[in-house]
């Protein structure tokens, strides 16, 4: 009995203080629709959207990866993506 509740407490209370101390983050999603897609325009586009903290890209094509792995990176101040 005091060890569960002492999880409980101990859980509580990693919970208020990861709460105080949290950050917001901004996340965006955008399907390339990789059929007719140009990686270029899409990069583009990346940029017009502007710096994010994740970037959701879905139905990418492999041989994209570097052209938009820039742009993230260049929108966003050169951070490591």
């Amino acid at each position: 009995m005091f060890a569960s509740k002492f999880l409980c407490f101990h859980f509580t209370l990693c919970f208020l203080v990861s709460s105080i101390f949290a950050e917001q983050i901004t996340v965006v999603s955008y399907n390339t629709e990789s059929g007719g897609a140009n990686p270029t325009g899409i990069a583009a586009a990346m940029q017009q959207i502007g710096a994010h903290d994740i970037w959701g890209l879905s139905e990418v094509n492999a041989s994209w990866v570097p052209t938009l792995e820039g742009a993230a990176e260049q929108v966003d101040g050169n951070q490591d993506y």
